[in-house]
């Protein structure tokens, strides 16, 4: 009988004891346990004027600056100097003398030796004539034989200044510059400054085109080049100008716009007629000087 009771008793202790474990309180890390990767989405509240945005887990966030402005990361400070060109945008023109020929017949610049153009113009207010012959002197630059045009330019019946240019066509039909020779002249008929004078091949100077063998709307290009001496560019403006001269009427007409970035604020604009030449300049930036031809002889 005792022992029966005292088995009953352990039974009741027992069974107290899994009723008591039943019960308990889970454990505090089942609380703050993370969401599995394929858990619900999440809000994250914002502390600023931002609206909240949800996220779903996972998710990658992207930091950086707004689509409308450059990443941080690809800012590239601005240099103290200005860089130096690159090799791309180097002039380095292809001189070979089995491509250039002997004679020059493009439309707009034809040079026969024996032909001379004479033009009369004012500048402010004196009288300019300027005369340009093609002679049948040659002259070897860089290897290519090139013809030899010499102009002088009167002011008010003294000679002011004298040109000696050499040209040169390739099988294209362009026409390129490899030199000229400037001499200024006093009132007293002496040579005061060669300033401008150049020659291909020599001190860093380079050829350039005068005339394109094709010229087309916008077409940009270099004259000549040597740094900080000769570097003067021209543009097509124009392939179908009207131009009423002092002598003759003239019509596709070719409209050209030179420079050079050494004295920018002086701009002329040149004017070409087929199988003539050039039959107008006018300076339309910087000064006042007009030349028109009046008369060519062969």
């Amino acid at each position: 009988m005792k022992q029966t009771f005292f088995y009953l008793v352990c039974l009741l202790a027992v069974a107290s004891l899994i009723a008591g474990c039943s019960v308990l309180p889970s454990p505090k890390t089942a609380q703050t346990s993370q969401p599995s990767q394929t858990s619900s989405t999440t809000t994250v509240p914002t502390t600023g004027p931002s609206p909240t945005a949800t996220i779903s887990t996972p998710s990658v966030v992207t930091v950086g600056a707004p689509a409308t402005e450059a990443p941080t990361a690809t800012v590239t400070p601005v240099p103290s100097k200005t860089p130096k060109p690159t090799a791309t945008a180097k002039y380095a023109p292809q001189v070979k003398t089995a491509n250039f020929v002997k004679a020059i017949d493009n439309p707009y610049f034809p040079l026969t030796p024996g032909t001379t153009l004479l033009y009369d113009g004012t500048k402010d207010t004196s009288k300019l004539i300027s005369q340009t012959i093609v002679t049948k002197k040659t002259r070897k630059i860089m290897g290519v034989t090139c013809i030899e045009v010499d102009t002088s330019l009167t002011v008010d019946d003294k000679v002011t200044q004298k040109t000696i240019d050499w040209y040169s066509q390739d099988k294209s039909g362009s026409v390129w510059t490899f030199g000229e020779s400037v001499s200024a002249y006093s009132t007293a008929g002496k040579v005061t400054s060669t300033k401008g004078s150049w020659v291909a091949g020599s001190n860093g100077a380079l050829p350039g085109i005068i005339m394109q063998a094709v010229p087309s709307t916008d077409l940009t290009y270099r004259q000549d080049y040597n740094k900080g001496h000769n570097e003067d560019m021209a543009q097509v403006l124009s392939l179908n100008e009207s131009v009423t001269g002092t002598s003759a009427s003239y019509t596709n007409v070719l409209e050209i716009k030179e420079w050079s970035p050494l004295q920018p604020t002086i701009v002329y604009n040149k004017w070409y007629a087929k199988g003539v030449g050039l039959i107008m300049t006018k300076e339309v930036q910087g000064g006042t000087l007009e030349l028109q031809l009046t008369e060519v002889t062969k």
